[in-house]
């Protein structure tokens, strides 16, 4: 009896002459004022500027249920890794995996290959819709380096290269050549100066990057 009490806020006097279908009305009321507490809970989550971000177009709003036009906003991880974000900063709160996803608004889209137009991810994305095997310069602890790209994890904003290493300066020309044993490492997408071409051969073992490409390196060092 206490404890329902305590779970009403009634007395145990109301409690004692109340009939059943009462309670039952009290129940349904809390739930759904609970419900009510769990959707503005996961909006506001997806509508913060670390979980969604705002589409630059003066064009993209999208229509919501009260009739007025919201800017549209796209979520910057999937689902279910936003779910268990939610979860941890709400761990007292009970909400299921398929409700949090249906309590998405409208206006906020899914990370998806044709909306991450937005200014934080256009350039993730770019990348991402690259082909392997290109070639692009890549800083590793503060030196610039060629490299190749053997695969891309757009989810972690990373890929995997095969980096060239230097070899002998003709003048003042740097040339770069394979290792002999690769030298395959993660990197992230901001290591990524600039794409550049297959770099031509001028020996055997040697290869030389395109003028223009030479821009990016000291020569002087």
């Amino acid at each position: 009896m206490a404890m329902l009490c305590r779970e009403t806020g009634m007395s145990r006097r109301v409690l004692k002459s109340a009939n059943s279908k009462g309670l039952t009305a009290v129940s349904r009321r809390r739930r759904v004022l609970e419900r009510e507490r769990i959707k503005k809970r996961v909006i506001s989550f997806m509508e913060r500027d670390d979980v969604s971000v705002n589409m630059p177009g003066k064009n993209d709003c999208t229509k919501v249920e009260t009739g007025e036009r919201k800017q549209t906003r796209v979520l910057t991880d999937y689902l279910s890794n936003l779910f268990e974000k939610f979860c941890a900063e709400n761990r007292y709160m009970k909400v299921s995996k398929s409700v949090f996803c249906r309590l998405r608004p409208t206006h906020i889209l899914l990370t998806k290959l044709k909306t991450r137009n937005t200014c934080l991810c256009s350039r993730h994305q770019n990348f991402a819709m690259k082909l392997i095997d290109s070639f692009f310069l890549v800083k590793l602890d503060d030196v610039i380096y060629p490299a190749k790209v053997l695969q891309v994890n757009d989810r972690k904003h990373e890929a995997k290269v095969s980096f060239m290493e230097e070899a002998r300066q003709r003048g003042d020309t740097k040339l770069f050549k394979w290792p002999e044993r690769d030298d395959i490492q993660k990197v992230d997408y901001e290591q990524f100066v600039r794409e550049i071409q297959e770099p031509s051969p001028c020996s055997k073992r040697q290869f030389q990057l395109q003028e223009i490409d030479y821009m990016f390196f000291d020569t002087e060092s």
